[in-house]
């Protein structure tokens, strides 16, 4: 990601929820082989593969992703609450937090000085459900032989029929948009990185087309951009142009 400080919080699903590991991984490659098999490419591939393994793990993937989201959180608090102390100068403390001073630490927060660097745009403080996530630009192309070819491959190193489809996706795009849906009475904010090009144009209208706010979506400079690009069917093979977010 090209982060050359901080630190990553490692959160495994707690045991008493999680899914057997080799389970979960028959159960995910059948997911997505149905997935292609079935055309659900673009923003509608995720949601077709999380249908499929909820549907075939008998709910047990949505209670162990439940019971992770609410380790999160736990765990998350813990931090900004300790962080909080950091930045202000109040003594840390040397032993996890019981579930007393947990409370405690969320109810009355350590003041910190925060500064806003004059390069950030400031928008509309209120929002109901805020996702910051990536949001991409996918290409999904499907080998589409002439009716009389007779070869179900497409051929190497030369150009073959195809038909190609252009939609918008990314899990925080997929995830603000189900939340979006979901909830009308609510406002949903999706912050992300798009670049200043054709794609990341095309990116924003797409999503002021589907309702999104996209006053946190900040565009940087060209070349940057998060494009993936699939080749479907016969050629079983994805590349993802991912330098806005690999360099932030």
């Amino acid at each position: 990601m090209g982060i050359e400080s901080g630190m990553v919080f490692a959160n495994p699903i707690p045991e008493e929820a999680a899914v057997p590991a080799a389970e979960m991984a028959a159960v995910i490659e059948t997911a997505v082989r149905e997935a292609n098999e079935k055309g659900f490419t673009g923003a509608r591939n995720t949601p077709y593969v999380l249908g499929a393994i909820r549907k075939q793990t008998g709910e047990r993937s949505t209670l162990a992703n439940k019971a992770l989201v609410r380790s999160n959180v736990a765990r998350a608090t813990t931090i900004a609450v300790e962080l909080s102390k950091l930045q202000s100068g109040t003594p840390s403390l040397t032993a996890a937090p019981t579930s007393s001073n947990f409370v405690s630490g969320i109810d009355k927060p350590s003041p910190a000085k925060q500064t806003t660097p004059a390069s950030v745009h400031t928008v509309p403080t209120k929002v109901d459900i805020l996702v910051a996530g990536s949001v991409a630009l996918d290409l999904s192309c499907d080998y589409a032989p002439t009716t009389k070819s007779t070869n179900p491959s497409p051929k190497l190193e030369t150009s073959n029929p195809a038909a190609i489809r252009q939609s918008i996706g990314g899990v925080g795009h997929n995830v603000a948009l189900a939340a979006h849906r979901a909830t009308k009475s609510s406002l949903v904010r999706l912050c992300s990185l798009v670049g200043a090009d054709a794609a990341g144009d095309t990116v924003l209208t797409a999503l002021a087309a589907e309702g999104l706010d996209t006053s946190a979506i900040r565009q940087l400079p060209a070349p940057h951009r998060f494009v993936r690009s699939f080749e479907r069917r016969a050629v079983s093979s994805g590349v993802i142009a991912c330098e806005t977010h690999r360099r932030r």
